[in-house]
């Protein structure tokens, strides 16, 4: 089993997909996608076309296919090399990847963010609203599910919680059960959306002494089953 942080695939879930690798002040090169994930890529680039990269260098990515308007660059750095036959292999993490969550049509994103379990954006048509309770007074404020995965949460509010707000529990429904969601989390992150808006990004605590499993899974069921959807559409279209 593949423990690593991001869980990699190859990328015939999405085989128009294009990568060109660039060193600084030098013209771009094509290169051969053999596997993707969140964190980064693996790239294949034959000899002797293909810029010879060291390790730690940092290089320019471009990305082509038809679901993105126009290429996307996303800067990279070289974190492993391996000289094989006639070409190089080159491992190349991703130096901000909150660049892709901004850039990304929703079911590129998806592609890119499949873990253990995936984090899927809800169906636009048919949003999931969230309270998002701070703990331990018990301020409530609504928002809006931006993406969810089986460990996390991501909420959507007008303005900025309280500075010191850190443990909170998110409340919401699911098409898949009947009574709604409620578990507590951590906040992790917060990053502007449009407008006033503001993603939250909040972990999940499970606590193996409170009844949470038929919520978890309910959970992983619907993160799975929309996940399914995407790659569905995407090798659809």
């Amino acid at each position: 089993m593949d423990r690593r942080k991001h869980y990699r695939i190859i990328p015939s879930d999405h085989p128009d997909l294009r990568l060109t690798v660039a060193k600084a002040g030098r013209k771009p090169v094509s290169a051969d996608l053999l596997d993707i994930s969140a964190g980064g890529v693996m790239v294949q680039i034959a000899l002797p076309n293909g810029p010879d990269l060291v390790l730690g260098e940092d290089v320019k990515l471009g990305f082509a296919c038809d679901e993105l308007r126009k290429p996307l660059e996303v800067l990279a750095r070289v974190a492993h090399r391996i000289h094989k036959d006639d070409d190089l292999r080159y491992g190349l993490t991703f130096i901000d990847t909150e660049q892709l969550e901004r850039c990304l049509p929703e079911a590129l994103f998806w592609l890119f963010n499949r873990r253990g379990l995936p984090r899927i954006h809800p169906d636009p048509a048919t949003p999931i609203e969230i309270t998002l309770e701070a703990l331990p007074d018990g301020g409530r404020r609504p928002g809006r599910m931006v993406d969810l995965s089986a460990t996390g949460v991501g909420v959507g509010i007008t303005g900025e919680l309280e500075p010191d707000i850190r443990r909170v529990r998110v409340t919401f429904p699911l098409p898949n059960r009947h009574e709604p969601v409620q578990i507590e989390g951590i906040v992790r992150s917060c990053r502007p959306l449009s407008g006033d808006e503001v993603r939250y990004g909040i972990a999940f605590v499970l606590d193996p002494s409170k009844p949470l499993e038929d919520q978890h899974a309910a959970i992983i069921d619907f993160v799975t089953q929309r996940g399914q959807i995407l790659t569905e559409s995407l090798r659809a279209g």
